[in-house]
């Protein structure tokens, strides 16, 4: 029954799942990782000179009155409003290669206003532009004027300026925009008022020139998104902490996955989340963790705990220090984490030694795929207590 429903999320940044009531729940928004709204970016720069005076600013996700963004018939579920003219400026990643967006007047409008809209890309490596004013064409549009630019050096393209906009109507479409492969430079979105060449019919000045930026995107490389998640990949596992994953960083021989185990919980309502590991089915390719460590002078055992999940072919691992196998066996499958056993190899004989520990795990056949929960070094008063093992760093 939809009343008694939840829709169940976790962000990448929260550590526990969100329930959200289905019943309270308008739209589901998704985005690739190379697509982000732009209104997400924080705002580097805003300008706007209307000529009957007062301050607007802009509307980030709603029009400048405060409702909904909406050109003509159509509605937008992000963007930003503003008014003429007016010039807001959001910082570009270096790694931002194209933008798009819809624009027009917003639906406030009516059959008034009139203004046009323009997008730019300005430069602003080592160099601070105070506020200029918002000149008449061209790459001056982006607030900087174009004697100041040459005289500060400062790169500046413009990228679109649109046809005289009259009245709220069907949104226009900017298409692909391609941005140049400039470090520090900023996209700048901007509007125009159209006094000097209004229709006889439209309003004056800046009367009800409110433009909007309709679902606005910013498009990232790919490639690059690929490359910046694999070097994060290690740190998804919190077992890893303070290990040295072997092998090249931006083409591992192994992968990463979230899971949600919505069957293997306790308790349905807390169903569980995490990230495995999957393996190359080349026994000669390893997945390898290696870290030095000084052996505390009680140390009694290296632990490891570790499962091969279901349905994943058999994966063997290999505990050694210096070179020398202490301990080879095959991961257990998973079941529930309370009843996990780890595998264990004693140390004894390598108190107070600092060593170069390393831990392999291969698999023979492809999909195996292994959950880590801790790799810990454990003293004889833990293994007496019969608690928690300690990681002894």
């Amino acid at each position: 029954r939809p009343e008694q429903g939840f829709h169940v999320v976790r962000p990448a940044w929260s550590p526990q799942p969100l329930w959200i009531p289905y019943r309270s729940i308008r739209a589901w928004r998704f985005f690739s990782p190379h697509r982000i709204p732009l209104t997400l970016l924080p705002i580097a720069d805003y300008e706007e000179r209307p000529a009957l005076g007062g301050y607007w600013g802009p509307g980030m996700d709603r029009n400048l009155a405060g409702g909904p963004l909406a050109v003509g018939d159509r509605l937008f579920g992000w963007g930003l409003s503003l008014t003429a003219p007016a010039r807001i400026a959001f910082p570009l990643p270096p790694s931002a290669v194209a933008f798009q967006s819809w624009f027009g007047l917003d639906r406030l409008a009516g059959d008034g206003g009139s203004a046009r809209a323009g997008v730019a890309q300005v430069g602003v490596a080592q160099v601070t532009v105070s506020q200029g004013g918002i000149s008449q064409v061209g790459a001056a549009q982006a607030g900087i004027s174009q004697a100041g630019a040459s005289q500060a050096g400062i790169s500046q393209r413009l990228l679109l300026r649109s046809d005289l906009l009259i009245g709220s109507r069907t949104p226009e479409a900017t298409g692909r925009v391609e941005l140049a492969a400039e470090p520090d430079s900023r996209l700048v979105l901007f509007t125009e008022d159209a006094e000097q060449e209004r229709p006889p019919a439209a309003d004056v000045w800046n009367v009800r020139d409110c433009v909007d930026w309709g679902e606005p995107l910013l498009l990232l490389d790919p490639a690059w998104i690929r490359q910046e998640l694999r070097q994060r990949w290690t740190s998804a596992i919190a077992a890893w902490s303070g290990w040295q994953v072997a092998g090249d960083r931006e083409n591992p021989n192994w992968t990463l996955e979230a899971y949600a185990d919505l069957e293997g919980s306790r308790d349905s309502r807390d169903p569980r989340f995490g990230w495995v590991t999957v393996l190359s089915d080349q026994p000669d390719q390893p997945l390898i963790l290696s870290r030095r460590l000084t052996v505390p002078a009680d140390a009694a055992e290296l632990q490891v705990r570790a499962l091969a999940v279901p349905p994943s072919p058999p994966v063997q691992i290999r505990l050694q220090a210096d070179g020398d196998l202490l301990r080879a066996a095959q991961l257990p499958g998973r079941g529930r984490r309370e009843s996990l056993e780890p595998i264990t190899a004693a140390i004894t004989s390598l108190r107070g030694r600092t060593v170069d520990l390393r831990i392999e795990v291969a698999a023979a056949a492809p999909g195996a795929r292994v959950e880590w929960y801790a790799i810990s070094v454990t003293g004889e008063k833990d293994d007496a207590a019969g608690g928690e093992a300690t990681d002894r760093r």
